[in-house]
């Protein structure tokens, strides 16, 4: 229930205005193999949800993993377009965690910076403008959300007797897989996916045979040692199941707006991501996604896996998605050198 209604500011004389986000990137991600991001008890990451009186665990990768990979991602762009022009440059440890995680590790590079100069030090490193730095804490510009299920419950109607019932189902989010790990005298240590006892099972018999065969080997003298092998772990893991649609997005804070040099930037970034797999377990073939970017609402690239192998991807980018790619790549190149100058 409204506070206020339009005839409580009658007498005020001025019409409302409406607050519209700017330079808004509209993110979504499905996730064609399941995703997942531990927490600190080792499980998928997630948070409590109430729906109608109803509690359960809603899944999610968080907004601070997402930041840190798109900086991650960026810091590497940078780099390598240096080296194009430097092929033996190396980042400074300083430099490194300056624009990898905006902290800096001596006096030199976290020296104070006037508050003139901050735009100008944001026009030479658009990396620590959208994300902040130490240097005389630089705040930065760019706000990111968690990427989250777009709809955990569904509604669903049941009639009966001529009266219709609405309910409200949790949809299923998450889904857990077993592995056992096997290890060996010969190292021949693997993981194998357990589908159910049998799997066990069969592997115990063979292992049984194994060693048997291992130990009259090294009776009979065709071998100098015995070898043997055991499972060593059970490991249960937890991680967002696939077809689940997340979806987060990317924003200027306080109003600001992002350069056309920034814009770029995030595009590429984004562009780059969506080819990779994010996440935990990446070697078990997790963090597999379709991704679908928008700014202002205007579709910008699109990434889709292909249904038959789903490491190979189809890439579709607009003309306006190229254009501003190609700005930030235009500046880059002419701008970033291995005399990284902060001061204005």
């Amino acid at each position: 229930m409204a506070i206020f209604d339009d005839n409580d500011f009658d007498e005020v004389g001025h019409k409302h205005s409406t607050i519209k986000m700017q330079d808004t990137f509209n993110i979504t991600a499905t996730t064609v193999s399941p995703l997942m991001q531990m927490d600190q008890n080792s499980e998928q990451r997630k948070r409590f949800v109430l729906v109608d009186g109803v509690y359960f665990n809603e899944p999610f990768f968080s907004a601070n993993g997402f930041r840190g990979l798109l900086r991650r991602v960026m810091t590497k762009d940078m780099v390598e377009i240096i080296r194009k022009k430097e092929p033996n440059y190396k980042l400074k440890a300083e430099e490194f965690y300056l624009y990898s995680s905006g902290a800096a590790t001596d006096r030199k590079s976290i020296d104070n910076i006037s508050w003139e100069e901050i735009p100008k030090v944001r026009e030479k490193a658009p990396i620590l403008s959208l994300f902040g730095a130490g240097l005389s804490s630089i705040s930065g510009k760019c706000a990111v959300s968690d990427l989250k299920p777009i709809s955990s419950h569904k509604n669903i109607k049941i009639v009966q007797e001529n009266d219709e019932i609405e309910l409200k189902k949790i949809m299923p989010l998450t889904q857990n897989q077993i592995f056992f790990r096997t290890d060996d005298f010969l190292k021949d240590t693997i993981l194998k996916p357990l589908v159910d006892m049998e799997d066990i099972t069969s592997w115990q018999k063979n292992h049984i045979k194994a060693v048997q065969t291992s130990k009259e080997k090294k009776k009979s003298g065709e071998t100098d040692k015995e070898t043997d092998s055991n499972i060593a772990q059970v490991i249960d893991i937890e991680s967002i199941m696939p077809n689940v649609t997340l979806s987060n997005s990317i924003n200027p804070l306080y109003g600001q707006k992002f350069t056309d040099i920034e814009l770029g930037l995030i595009l590429k970034s984004l562009l780059e991501i969506s080819q990779m797999q994010i996440g935990s377990q990446k070697r078990l073939g997790y963090g597999v996604l379709d991704w679908h970017i928008e700014l202002h609402g205007q579709a910008m690239f699109s990434v889709v896996s292909d249904k038959d192998y789903i490491f190979n991807k189809t890439i579709t980018t607009s003309k306006k998605c190229d254009e501003l790619i190609e700005i930030y790549n235009k500046w880059a190149n002419e701008n970033y050198s291995s005399k990284i100058n902060h001061r204005a």
